[in-house]
């Protein structure tokens, strides 16, 4: 999951650093710890180190995020409840501006939080799964950008849950522990290293699977039980012919990781029996197929 720095050494070695940029993503919480190294190397370099999923992982005990010139937070993707914004963190003052309404929150991301609402939207989602088929070729990518702040209530939700990062990480952790404890033993699961230096943020356990021929077809099994697991990305960037140059040692392993790679979102299995029937489930799914 991590990249191969002789790569990155052979680039830098034939073009100055101060005019590049590197883009770290500590991949799904599981934090790469050669940001450290890279940045004493080459001290002009300018790291932006993406945290979006990281947030409260830590390498040899230094919070991910402390080395970037430049870090990315989420504060959504690792906060229940939330759906939208994010910060930008710089060490030197970055021109901005705040041009654009703040966002209003939607009636689903106050409702999201009450446990009553969420068991009734996980059934109705288990009638009709969301995923599909894996996505067809298309020819661009296109995007709109959104100027603004976050709403009131998302900022307030993350501002509480930077309050209690210790605690969260650490009940989130017992439960990342537990499953990966119970996946290990299964063959066909290969759960992503971690790095021993490394502590992860526990929001997601992450694995890939072999000699399963539809990966699709198995998280629909998943998701029509009430466990919503969910693959890589939807769409991945190798699937837009205008993005396909853009990766200079080919696409092919971004497309096995778009194929094969599956994330349990840790905060939707902290109860210790819904573990345990997760697993059986798993089990029975995964013996089926």
């Amino acid at each position: 999951m991590h990249m191969r720095v002789n790569l990155l050494r052979d680039y830098l070695n034939n073009h100055s650093p101060a005019d590049a940029s590197l883009l770290i993503d500590h991949s799904f919480g599981y934090i790469n710890p050669d940001i450290a190294l890279i940045k004493a190397e080459y001290p002009d370099l300018l790291i932006i180190e993406d945290c979006a999923r990281a947030f409260g992982g830590s390498c040899n005990q230094t919070p991910a995020g402390s080395f970037g010139d430049w870090v990315i937070l989420s504060m959504y993707k690792t906060v229940l409840g939330n759906e939208h914004g994010g910060i930008v963190l710089s060490r030197k003052p970055l021109p901005c501006t705040t041009d654009g309404a703040a966002a209003r929150s939607s009636p689903r991301e106050y409702l999201s939080t009450i446990k009553a609402l969420r068991i009734i939207h996980a059934y109705l989602k288990s009638r009709t799964p969301p995923l599909g088929s894996e996505p067809p070729m298309q020819e661009n990518l296109t995007c709109s950008l959104e100027t603004g702040l976050p709403s009131t209530l998302i900022t307030r939700r993350f501002l509480k849950n930077l309050n209690q990062v210790d605690k969260v990480h650490q009940k989130q952790g017992w439960a990342w522990k537990d499953l990966y404890n119970s996946l290990r033993q299964y063959p066909e699961i290969q759960l992503i290293h971690v790095r021993p230096e490394t502590v992860p943020s526990y929001a997601f356990l992450s694995f890939t699977m072999s000699g399963i021929s539809n990966i699709h077809l198995f998280l629909q099994k998943l998701n029509r039980s009430g466990y919503f697991l969910f693959n890589a990305w939807p769409d991945p960037p190798n699937y837009y012919r205008n993005m396909q140059a853009t990766f200079p040692c080919g696409y092919e392993n971004t497309r096995f990781l778009s194929q094969h790679l599956i994330h349990i979102p840790i905060m939707d299995f902290s109860s210790e029996n819904r573990r345990l029937l997760f697993i059986q489930r798993f089990e029975q799914i995964l013996t089926g197929l």
